[in-house]
């Protein structure tokens, strides 16, 4: 992206709340927003108009949305199962960006979960009993969703999970699913990456 130097203070990130684009317009002098994702592609723009356009529709305030969960003081070291396109091309860079601790990660396929380590010098397990070995971890699970139930069973009790949606590949599934959480005090969550999205959260 080649944004000219005197229009940078009109760049804004998607995830920013309208509260925070309406004090930026009121801020600058060329009253256009550039709204721009987390790798500067540009995704479209905001003016004052189309604030004003939105409120003449129907809203009567502009709510300042939390968008973001605030980033723990200490982290928990972070267990993958999993190494498939997703880990690789989106949980490890976010966690690396972040400065998340990862204890390792496993995946059946171990010659590939290897190339995934090296590439991100992060320990491989060869079982899951090892990865599982890893108490006061919190566990990511990117693995298919018929594999959930079999790996939750694994987990020790009282632990974070991540499970990546679906929670299962049938209602019944994700019935026994949220039952094996409960009777192991699992504290878990389904990953649902658009939960911040203004059209979400709205």
């Amino acid at each position: 992206m080649n944004i000219p130097f005197t229009l940078r203070k009109n760049l804004m990130l998607k995830h920013n709340s309208i509260l925070e684009a309406i004090k930026r317009l009121n801020d600058i002098k060329f009253k256009t927003l550039i709204i721009i994702d987390n790798h500067k592609k540009i995704c479209g723009t905001l003016t004052d108009g189309d604030i004003r356009r939105g409120l003449l529709k129907g809203y009567k305030k502009v709510p300042d949305y939390r968008q973001s969960w605030p980033m723990p003081k200490q982290p928990l070291p972070i267990v993958i199962f999993g190494a498939g396109s997703i880990v690789s091309d989106a949980h490890l860079p976010a966690y690396k960006l972040y400065n998340l601790p990862v204890a390792g990660l496993y995946d059946p396929d171990y010659e590939k979960a290897k190339i995934l380590g090296q590439k991100y010098d992060i320990k491989v397990f060869k079982n899951p009993a090892e990865a599982i070995a890893n108490k006061d971890s919190i566990f990511d699970l990117a693995i298919p969703p018929s594999a959930h139930q079999k790996v939750l069973e694994l987990i020790p009790n009282n632990s974070a999970v991540i499970l990546q949606k679906p929670m299962g590949s049938n209602l019944k599934e994700a019935s026994d699913i949220l039952t094996i959480c409960n009777q192991k005090s699992l504290n878990a969550c389904v990953n649902f990456q658009l939960r911040f999205a203004p059209m979400m959260i709205a």
